[in-house]
């Protein structure tokens, strides 16, 4: 009967398989120089390619239930080919002299969308440096991760990857760019790297409630056959 209820508690506590997306800004038809990033990019993705794009995968999986969104009011999410470090097809703001290149991951109700990580570089060959970045807890408006000045290289790229990936229902990435004024679509990015999880509630799904009904079923009847057992004749 122990064996039985410990099989039974494993089923509701254990945690969910996280899966992971990488936009590679590889798009569907093949990028273009100026042209903007279709919204649909990167949006629950589950497979390698689909009407928007292809994307690169992390050791987890796809992410079937996480939209993602480029720009704010006043930014220009665009694309580019190549010439931003040794990155090919990046996604820039082609908006000259604007201060922020902004991307957001919404996590669908019941499930949580983690940033691992992604590439940077400079159009310009002996690079810039930027303000820094951020990456900000949407829901609870709070600043996960905030990095200061930060040289970008133009001559391979800048891996960032977080020791602890970045977790929330609603993150976005935010890269400061003030201060650059027309050669602030001069830094790009690619290979961005992000997963979702489902939320444990603890509230155990169907399947793990009908689990559990036939396991204490099953130790019920144990314990009526020990019973008979234990009478004597």
């Amino acid at each position: 009967m122990r064996a039985l209820l410990i099989a039974t508690a494993v089923a509701v506590l254990s945690p969910a398989v996280a899966s992971a997306t990488v936009l590679t800004f590889d798009v569907a038809g093949g990028v273009s120089n100026f042209e903007n990033v279709d919204q649909a990019y990167g949006d629950n993705v589950a497979a390698a390619a689909n009407a928007a794009g292809s994307y690169g995968v992390g050791a987890e999986g796809y992410t079937p239930d996480v939209t993602v969104s480029y720009g704010t009011p006043g930014e220009d999410p665009a694309l580019w080919t190549t010439g931003y470090g040794d990155l090919t097809n990046v996604l820039f703001n082609d908006a000259d002299g604007d201060t922020t290149f902004t991307v957001r991951f919404t996590a669908a109700s019941g499930y949580l969308v983690s940033l691992y990580g992604f590439d940077m570089a400079s159009f310009i060959s002996g690079g810039q440096t930027i303000q820094g970045f951020t990456v900000r807890d949407v829901g609870a408006n709070t600043i996960l991760f905030n990095q200061g000045s930060t040289f970008v290289t133009g001559a391979t790229r800048n891996t960032i990857a977080f020791a602890n990936a970045l977790t929330a229902g609603d993150l976005e990435l935010v890269i400061n760019l003030t201060g650059l004024g027309g050669v602030s679509d001069d830094i790009g990015i690619d290979n961005v790297r992000f997963g979702q999880s489902q939320i444990q509630t603890g509230v155990p799904e169907p399947a793990t409630w009908a689990m559990m009904l036939l396991g204490f079923g099953g130790a019920g009847a144990m314990v009526r056959r020990r019973r008979r057992t234990s009478v004597p004749a």
